[in-house]
């Protein structure tokens, strides 16, 4: 099915290791890798183990959630269960508070040396 394929895409919310050993397998095939869904910081799925692996293999990425708002992607996956969320929990995705600020100003930086 992938030799039909114009673009190759996954989603790997996974560690950097995982991340490479996928691209490297879809890489052989000789098409544009897309990563559609990246980076949960939970699960230690992060931009700074990330995007390395991504500019290695010339393959292109997106993540959820730039700014935290009413999608509530900063809290994790299994919140919709709990009746309560706690702000104070690790974000999932979200990059940035509303205002602008950055969640981690490290990772702002890891983001902007990796994608420049």
């Amino acid at each position: 099915l992938l030799d039909l394929s114009d673009v190759a895409s996954l989603h790997c919310y996974c560690e950097a290791d995982e991340l490479a050993e996928r691209l490297q397998q879809l890489s052989s095939i000789g098409r544009p890798v897309l990563v559609t869904e990246f980076m949960a910081r939970p699960r230690n799925s992060t931009f700074a183990s990330s995007l390395p692996e991504l500019r290695k293999h010339g393959a292109w990425g997106y993540a959820w959630g730039l700014f935290r708002g009413r999608s509530n992607t900063h809290l994790s996956w299994e919140t919709w269960m709990q009746p309560e969320k706690d702000e104070d929990e690790e974000w999932f995705h979200d990059v940035f508070y509303e205002n602008g600020t950055a969640y981690s100003a490290e990772e702002a930086r890891q983001i902007w040396w990796h994608t420049t």
